[in-house]
């Protein structure tokens, strides 16, 4: 009798180590998945909820310990007598070597051919912002590891860009690293804005979000997760950038409009008109 119990207690055991082992590895997966991957950003905003994607974001920092503290805990199941649990624990090994080729998957180095590293006086993009002034031109200040903001930018490009093959028309998408984004990040989340007329850059002291800040404004920080429209004719003859014609924004501010990329693409549509 004591024996059984004995088993039964160690076959309790067993599976809860395992149970945690599974819930250690696959959170630490879906939180190096979450955000850097493009096609994975908007399906975490359906499943959680923009707050949720988020929460999971704000996990990023526990990830290697995730996945060192579900490695221990099966590691210490597999010494219990739990024969008939045993198949459990297996389970668990596979979810963790999953977890583990995913993490190595989502922070592969995949270089950084694609984009441009901004300088601290925001160039080159000014001298290109510059030299097609006499275009409609979308700027958009985004991190490449936000949900959100991957949302927003594949948004823009299906309803703008996508639809609007006018070459009046220009792109220039700044990656931030806000949410921990690198540079890192970058060519796989532009993948979500492809259209050869949009040039992608990394600003890595985030001096152009500085910038923004003052000019939108923003308050609380330094501007991102912002969309903006500039008419034909507006040059960037400061250090400051120019204030945008129009912009949209998905932060808790109200003094302008949350991004509707519907709306964003009718107005850039109306100032294509106003330039012919």
């Amino acid at each position: 009798m004591e024996r059984s119990r004995g088993t039964a207690k160690s076959e309790l055991a067993c599976a809860a180590g395992a149970a945690l082992g599974l819930g250690g590895a696959g959170t630490a997966a879906a939180v190096s998945a979450c955000c850097a991957g493009p096609a994975v950003g908007p399906l975490v905003i359906s499943l959680l909820g923009a707050s949720g994607a988020v929460a999971l974001e704000g996990l990023r920092p526990y990830t290697l310990a995730l996945l060192v503290l579900s490695a221990f805990v099966i590691g210490a199941s597999f010494r219990l007598r739990a024969h008939r649990v045993r198949w459990l624990l297996w389970l668990s090994v596979f979810v963790w070597l999953a977890s583990f080729g995913a993490i190595l998957w989502a922070r592969a180095d995949a270089g950084t051919s694609g984009f441009i590293a901004l300088s601290s006086m925001d160039e080159p993009l000014r001298d290109a912002f510059n030299r097609q002034r006499d275009r409609v031109r979308v700027v958009e200040l985004v991190s490449p590891t936000c949900p959100i903001c991957l949302a927003g930018v594949s948004s823009v490009e299906h309803a703008l860009f996508a639809e609007v093959p006018s070459k009046n028309l220009a792109g220039f998408v700044v990656w931030v690293p806000m949410l921990g984004g690198r540079a890192g990040n970058v060519p796989e989340a532009m993948s979500l804005a492809p259209d050869p007329r949009i040039l992608h850059y990394w600003d890595e002291s985030n001096d152009l979000g500085v910038s923004y800040e003052r000019v939108l404004p923003v308050p609380g920080g330094p501007a991102w997760d912002v969309y903006m429209l500039y008419a034909p004719g507006i040059v960037w003859s400061g250090s400051a950038p120019p204030t945008p014609s129009f912009w949209m924004h998905q932060l808790p501010i109200t003094n302008a409009p949350r991004l509707d990329a519907a709306v964003f693409a009718q107005r850039a549509r109306a100032l294509l008109a106003l330039e012919r």
